[in-house]
């Protein structure tokens, strides 16, 4: 017994039962246990309702403040136990807790983890056809261990896709989800992206930060996106890209530096997963830093029609690509290709070509009936044929 009697405040609701509103000073001294015995019956309700509310302060010996360091010097984790236990008037025992208390050096990791491909819905589908939606169920994994909040640095989520599959949709997924960052859905589009002829949509995670907690913190941020084929794309298998990236990560595996947050990514050739920063996706010139990347492949079933394609060139390149850039008095060489993937004979074939111009709108109606701009800022001119 700390004393013989202890003055206690009755309260009627959770907050205040909670509330540390008695100060009860003792000579601090090396107590291996506290034990408060009372001399009358206490009803607890059977309905889940509070009865006694015990508050201790305590504070760790020397020996064991020095054991800690030890342990923690080493890298490792020192775990100090605290077990409240509640007994009946004959002893035994009606309710025990085990309070738990992590003393380790900080760290910080994230990695970004493949959930599945899904066709229409169906993750066993590999071959994609025209009018298909194409979801890419992926997901952000944290581990880590802090004592002050920790900010990952101007994360973006990038998806690398051929330019002829469009992106459709991008959702922040409730279903577990941590919220450490707010998802910005409308992506920049970046064409031809690190020269690879691919397009990169990339996804801003704004104001990103793994929180610091009584203990380790871990838990995933889940986010579907969405792309659609056209007719353009080319028949046969096709790889999509996506990849996190982060400006204070590292090259290496792990440590404890108070400013990086290490990836968690673990190879895995089978699943396409890894950590090489392939395309120096945060453009800090170095491609040995390690970040966290995915790869997702299909197959695509062009429709049975006679299928038109159109590519384009400079003048100056030998390769014909979907999305090209061009500066004023470039000499720009268009391509036109018609396809006949349908099981008869196509005649009487005619192709218009109607080049842009300023402000222009597109000659057919879409689906609302209507004549929506195609996006031209400048106009161009027919050099020859």
């Amino acid at each position: 017994m700390i004393a013989t009697n202890i003055p206690y405040t009755a309260v009627n609701n959770t907050d205040e039962y909670y509330k540390w509103n008695t100060e009860n000073t003792i000579t601090p001294k090396h107590y291996k246990s506290i034990r408060l015995d009372f001399n009358d019956d206490i009803t607890i309700s059977g309905y889940g309702e509070y009865a006694v509310g015990l508050f201790v302060e305590s504070k760790l010996t020397p020996p064991v403040v020095t054991a800690i360091q030890n342990r923690i010097n080493t890298n490792n984790t020192y775990t100090v136990y605290n077990t409240g236990e509640a007994l009946s008037s004959s002893g035994t025992s009606l309710r025990s807790q085990l309070i738990r208390r992590h003393y380790a050096k900080n760290y910080a990791k994230i990695g970004l983890l493949p959930h599945s491909q899904n066709v229409n819905g169906n993750p066993n589908v590999t071959n994609v056809q025209l009018g298909d939606n194409v979801l890419y169920h992926v997901y952000t994994n944290y581990n880590s261990y802090l004592n002050a909040d920790r900010t990952v640095d101007n994360a973006k989520l990038i998806f690398l896709v051929d330019p002829e599959l469009e992106f459709s949709s991008a959702l922040h997924h409730t279903y577990q989800a941590q919220y450490r960052f707010t998802l910005d859905t409308t992506p920049q589009r970046i064409d031809d992206y690190k020269g690879t002829g691919k397009t990169a949509y990339v996804f801003n995670l704004n104001n990103f930060t793994l929180p610091k907690v009584p203990g380790t913190f871990s838990g995933v941020d889940r986010m579907y996106y969405t792309f659609k084929p056209t007719t353009a794309l080319s028949e046969g298998e096709h790889t999509v890209e996506s990849f996190l990236s982060w400006d204070n990560n590292s090259t290496d595996a792990s440590g404890n530096d108070p400013n990086t947050v290490y990836s968690s990514t673990v190879v895995n050739a089978q699943r396409g997963i890894s950590f090489l920063d392939k395309y120096d996706a945060n453009n800090n010139g170095n491609t040995n830093d390690r970040l966290s990347y995915l790869s997702f492949k299909f197959n695509f079933v062009p429709p049975r029609a006679v299928i038109l394609t159109k590519k384009q060139k400079l003048a100056t390149d030998t390769a014909y690509k979907s999305i090209i850039k061009a500066e004023k008095g470039d000499i720009v060489e268009y391509k036109l290709s018609a396809w006949n993937n349908s099981i008869d004979n196509a005649t009487a074939v005619n192709i218009m070509d109607i080049l842009p111009y300023a402000n222009d709108k597109a000659i057919v109606k879409d689906d609302s009936g209507n004549y929506v701009s195609r996006g031209s800022r400048c106009t161009l001119f027919c050099r020859d044929l």
